[in-house]
């Protein structure tokens, strides 16, 4: 279990080694012969912190590490990661990014693959609060626990404040109205001397980051439903996060807001769509006052972001960025290129010229031939237009963010896979039946263990010379 989470500043990085905003840096700090970042992720000679990511997030790990300009270490206890305390030695540049530091010598650049966003400190006042609901005041208050404590009560936003408070809202103009400072939050946590828990009147503000949910507009509804379960009624603290939570929890695709109070979930794109737009989602969310929440008879339609959009990426003829060809023909879509990938465990899928889906397991791979522009990929999906599926030699490529399946057995050849042919049209799909349960979670896919290394004359494994040198 994680007992803190660092609010700190995220470093600036160039655009040569970006890595994803939500990310935070958490410092530097000592490493020993016994690895405070437990699973060995790799050397490289061309390491960036955006390759580290990539290997961490592939291994399921939440924290990574760079040192010595060219290794990548990871793990999930953050207690471990820093129990050396901090290091003044991570003063080596990237081998494959020199205006990036990458650690030292036995000394980690140490970075958490970001569940929340660190927004900054914001001034608070004591008359009328940036942030209005009081969730706890404890002695041993951390980042983590006010983010848990937020998340269960469905805000977006929450800050942490003189150390012991934890404070959210839903309203980022309110939170942030009063302005930021670059020095008032100069408290630590009262759970964690080495972080900070905003100031006496100043919040560390942090942005409750959801599975990457696409607002898809104002749709109307009837009876019977065209979101057909009701997840919440007459709720007096209704936001969208909240509707999303209820409806992951069910296992829907699909949720809308409606009428302040309400919230509804499907899995039906075209039967939620099916009665046009609408122009009366004008109430604003009962715990949200600036954000809205439908309107009589109409709903603020979402859609789960279970994989996130990575963009737009130039593949090759020669050596094809995604290399597993997963299935293609006229009844191409988003998710059924999803299902295909799920179903082969594949944690990166891509669509293609229309027709085609493409996956892969190396995100390095997937996006080394570079990211291009959006209207490069412009081709309609051939079985719902409403989406786009890749161009010509460009992928539309997706990262499963839910844990996927790992696979009982190797990778089965493409032509076993699920073709075209077998693939639901957008037309044929029908509603799900509401779960009674809740699924069980999906083993997490992680990464084949490496070979062991040969062993030298003196018992040690290879490889092992070149770390203890140093």
């Amino acid at each position: 279990m994680l007992l803190a989470v660092a609010a700190m500043l995220p470093i600036a990085l160039g655009v040569d080694s970006v890595i994803p905003a939500t990310d935070n840096y958490l410092g530097c700090f000592k490493d020993s012969y016994y690895r405070q970042l437990p699973h060995d992720l790799g050397y490289d000679a061309q390491m960036t912190p955006a390759k580290c990511h990539a290997l961490a997030a592939a291994a399921g790990l939440s924290f990574y590490a760079t040192q010595y300009q060219s290794y990548c270490f990871g793990g999930n206890d953050l207690a471990t990661a820093t129990a050396l305390n901090a290091s003044d030695g991570c003063t080596l540049s990237c081998a494959g990014a020199p205006s990036l530091r990458c650690g030292g010598y036995w000394a980690n650049s140490l970075y958490m693959r970001g569940r929340d966003r660190y927004l900054g400190c914001f001034v608070d006042r004591a008359d009328v609060r940036a942030l209005p609901t009081l969730l706890a005041s404890l002695p041993n208050m951390t980042q983590a626990m006010c983010s848990e404590l937020a998340r269960a009560r469905g805000f977006s936003l929450y800050g942490l404040e003189n150390r012991t408070d934890c404070w959210a809202g839903s309203n980022l103009i309110r939170a942030t109205d009063y302005g930021n400072s670059t020095t008032e939050c100069n408290l630590s946590c009262g759970g964690n001397g080495a972080f900070v828990c905003g100031g006496a009147l100043a919040l560390s503000l942090y942005r409750v980051n959801g599975p990457s949910d696409k607002y898809l507009g104002c749709y109307g509804d009837a009876w019977p439903r065209v979101l057909p379960d009701e997840l919440a009624s007459s709720d007096p603290a209704l936001t969208p996060e909240k509707c999303a939570a209820l409806a992951a929890a069910k296992g829907y695709a699909l949720y809308g807001t409606q009428f302040s109070r309400y919230c509804f979930g499907g899995n039906d794109l075209a039967l939620a769509m099916s009665l046009g737009t609408s122009d009366r989602c004008l109430n604003t969310c009962s715990g949200a006052p600036g954000v809205m929440c439908g309107g009589s008879w109409a709903n603020s339609l979402y859609l789960r972001g279970r994989d996130q959009c990575l963009g737009c990426f130039a593949d090759s003829p020669s050596a094809p960025a995604l290399p597993v060809w997963l299935a293609s023909g006229a009844g191409m879509s988003v998710a059924n290129c999803a299902a295909v990938a799920r179903a082969a465990g594949i944690p990166l899928y891509g669509l293609q010229n229309g027709t085609q889906c493409w996956g892969g397991r190396d995100l390095v791979r997937a996006t080394a031939p570079g990211n291009v522009s959006s209207s490069r990929c412009s081709r309609p999906c051939a079985g719902d237009a409403a989406f786009v599926c890749g161009g010509e030699g460009t992928n539309s490529l997706y990262r499963i963010a839910a844990a996927v399946p790992t696979p009982k057995a190797a990778l089965t050849p493409a032509a076993t896979l699920p073709s075209a042919a077998t693939l639901p049209s957008a037309a044929a799909l029908t509603p799900a039946a509401a779960p009674t349960t809740k699924a069980a979670p999906a083993a997490r896919w992680a990464m084949p263990p490496r070979p062991p290394k040969p062993l030298l004359a003196d018992g040690r494994r290879r490889g092992m010379r070149r770390m203890l040198r140093r």
